[in-house]
């Protein structure tokens, strides 16, 4: 017992301040850069009650430890300058040394930002040439779990031969630019991790500002231990082991078997480094609120199937950031991701995140995106060229945080006409358009009164580009490098490229009504791949058109193509009556969509080519089962032929546990069929995936994990309006 109240004592001592003495964050120490022209937080720990002053210069703050050991204290703004020694004088003192007034910014972002400078092209050059006393490099340690560390991780160094090689690649050749440029010390703080996606970067305190991340934010605030969300779950499972050790005692008196335990809920555990908020917590929060001079970002290869949805999780990451370092104005950059051929992937895949990223640098204030399509590899996802893009990212910090009239801004569309059944399109950031290959310009299209795209031929004229296909005389829109292999040739006077845009509105197109006639006067709502849509338990959807959906909905269809690993494609249609006139309620039941329906449809058209699955018109007999939350195999409904034990046709919804399993199911309950069924969805590629009863087990697929069995799938739901 005495070892075991030392151990305890140990790790009690290891959690808290280390007693009297005074402490900074990691980010505090010898050749650090100080941001200038702003106030300058200090802060730490001490002893509570303890004094503490802090020297930097002439300048002189004091305060007192607070009654939980933390201190803060802020020195008034300087210009750039240095060396210079910062000292925190309590029971102890520090000093930091070579401390340097100048720039500061960070480096974030996954793989293409943690690149090193050594993996980099020219990197054995850049290495040999790095000694640079301007340049000062913090990279912050990778780490994530249960509790953050205060104080946080890395240390400052001196850009030389020996410390810039294993520092971010982009980082350093944005920091190097700026440094020459601005003639002033740039300190750079490296805080990436490659494979991240970017809910784990975004600060939880604002994700309740986006509706459309409200299920971000219900994970947030379930992690969150302070939260009434987390305490209400946590209430509500103490009140369950009350229950089990009533009957655990109970069974004892008896002499009877006990119960199981409840399970601790795991949405109340943080348990992956991907987790909303985690590294936000781990990497970012140690370090606010130091005064910063800006942010430029290099992700979203994790995020590729986010669509447009991206563009609202990059401003809550810029909006939280900037409140958490109490600088509302910012200034972030992005890096456009360059393209890359994704094996088994939709070609315009990647486009829906670019253009996420265009709109995000378009309406995040004091915001920008470096193009780098010119500069990428298709054959590897990290390319090597690291020197263009943190070039291009110090040009647009340079020009628009530090009016520098440098080159920088990249072409981009500023408007569009139709004359003569050609489009010509006028570019803003471009006073003479060219190609950087001499040939004529590519990567454009045109869409047809149809809703079909058409590949179009270019000419230059001055800062337009004029486009026509014969197949699209009257074009209703235009876009430009909409694929994910796409390395246009579009650049402007200054050798800029310009990047991925469309204009106009194209109409909702088809694709079925040529494959299956009686799906003409159809219009696609969404369209979703299945094996690649899992967020959480969220969908990210291919294509979403509900915000320009228009009249009554009449027909809502359904169509589902799955491609097995081996054996023929299979498919399947139904159309059936509206059972929701929201056409949010129509897509996949996700928990946000507000869907839940368990009830007959009438009027349901069948065609597919399973086997077993009859084909025809059935006005009554057939049933949906559309849910977000788990389900039991109990025949609720009383249907004939429904099981009270296999998951089919007549399952009872267990309400309790939102989101959770998930079920997108139609039946033909009158012949004890099921006619397609996409249980799961959070599971992606493991997700249950069938058309016609299950071979084996749940005759609706529920735990087959048949996703696995599939090499793609794609469902897509339309709708006929009306007046």
């Amino acid at each position: 017992m005495r070892k075991v109240r030392c151990f305890l004592w140990l790790g009690l001592l290891a959690a808290l301040p280390l007693g009297a003495a005074v402490r900074t964050p990691a980010v505090f120490g010898d050749s650090m850069v100080l941001q200038r022209n702003r106030p300058l937080p200090v802060w730490g720990w001490a002893e509570p009650g303890e004094a503490v002053k802090v020297t930097l210069g002439e300048s002189t703050a004091e305060t007192v430890a607070d009654a939980s050991g933390r201190w803060r204290v802020t020195l008034p703004a300087r210009p750039e300058g240095g060396p210079c020694e910062l000292t925190v004088a309590g029971e102890n003192t520090l000093r930091f040394k070579d401390v340097m007034i100048g720039e500061v910014w960070l480096c974030s972002g996954q793989s293409n930002m943690a690149w090193r400078l050594n993996q980099s092209e020219g990197a054995e050059q850049a290495i040999r040439d790095s000694a640079n006393p301007r340049l000062r490099l913090f990279q912050v340690e990778r780490h994530w779990g249960q509790v953050a560390p205060e104080q946080g991780t890395g240390r400052w160094r001196v850009s030389s031969p020996e410390s810039s090689g294993t520092f971010s690649g982009v980082g350093y050749f944005f920091g190097r630019r700026l440094a020459a440029e601005l003639e002033v010390t740039v300190g750079l703080i490296d805080v990436s991790w490659g494979g991240t996606r970017i809910e784990p970067w975004i600060s939880p305190a604002e994700l309740g500002n986006y509706p459309q991340l409200a299920e971000l934010n219900r994970q947030a605030q379930l992690f969150d231990p302070a939260s009434a969300a987390h305490r209400e779950r946590l209430e509500q499972w103490l009140a369950a082991c009350e229950t089990y050790n009533a009957a655990v005692k109970e069974a004892l008196a008896r002499k009877s078997p006990p119960p199981l335990p409840p399970k601790f809920p795991a949405e109340l555990r943080c348990a992956s480094r991907d987790d909303v908020g985690m590294l936000f917590r781990w990497m970012i929060r140690p370090l606010t609120p130091l005064a910063v001079g800006g942010t430029i970002w290099y992700q979203g290869e994790a995020n590729r199937l986010d669509g447009l949805v991206y563009a609202e999780k990059l401003k809550a990451l810029a909006t939280g950031w900037r409140r958490e370092f109490a600088s509302p104005e910012m200034p972030f950059y992005l890096v456009q991701l360059a393209p890359f051929a994704y094996a088994r992937q939709n070609p315009v895949a990647l486009a829906s995140v670019w253009a996420a990223q265009s709109r995000a640098a378009r309406e995040i204030p004091n915001a920008g995106m470096a193009v780098i399509n010119d500069v990428g590899n298709l054959r590897d996802i990290h390319p090597v060229k690291k020197r263009p893009v943190g070039e291009r990212l110090a040009g647009l910090a340079l020009r628009r945080t530090f009016g520098r009239e440098v080159p920088a801004e990249f072409p981009e569309p500023e408007s569009w006409k139709v004359e003569g059944g050609e489009a010509v399109v006028t570019f803003r950031n471009a006073a003479k358009l060219a190609t950087r290959d001499g040939k004529a310009p590519d990567w454009f299209e045109l869409c047809d009164n149809r809703g079909i795209w058409h590949a179009a031929a270019a000419r230059l004229d001055g800062c337009r580009v004029i486009l026509s296909a014969p197949d699209a005389p009257e074009p209703k829109a235009v876009r430009f490098a909409w694929s994910l292999v796409a390395e246009p040739n579009l650049v402007n006077e200054h050798g800029l490229p310009a990047g991925i845009f469309q204009l106009g509105e194209a109409p909702l197109a088809n694709p079925l009504s040529e494959r299956i006639p009686e799906a003409a006067g159809f219009q696609v709502l969404y369209r979703v791949r299945p094996l690649e849509a899992a967020a959480g338990h969220s969908i990210r959807y291919a294509q979403d058109r509900t915000e320009s959906l228009s009249g009554k909905i009449e027909r809502v269809a359904y169509f589902l193509r799955l491609r097995p690993k081996k054996g023929e494609e299979q498919f399947v249609y139904a159309e059936m009556d509206p059972f929701s006139p929201d056409p949010k309620k129509l897509g996949v039941p996700v928990r946000e969509s507000g869907a839940r329906f368990q009830q007959d449809v009438r009027n349901v058209r069948i065609i597919s080519n399973v086997p077993g699955v009859e084909n025809g018109l059935f006005p009554e007999g057939c049933s949906i089962e559309f849910w977000d939350c788990n389900y039991s195999g109990a025949n609720v409904r009383k249907l004939p032929g429904a099981s009270d034990g296999r998951c089919d046709f007549g399952d009872r919804m267990n309400l309790s546990t939102s989101p959770g399993y998930g079920s997108m199911q139609l039946h033909n309950h009158r012949q004890r069929r099921t006619v397609f069924a996409y249980n799961h969805w959070s599971e992606g590629a493991s997700c249950d995936l069938g058309i016609g009863n299950a071979p084996a087990g749940h005759p609706d697929w529920t735990g087959s994990k048949s996703g696995r069995t599939l090499s793609d799938a794609e469902l897509t739901v339309l709708v006929r309006t009306g007046e």
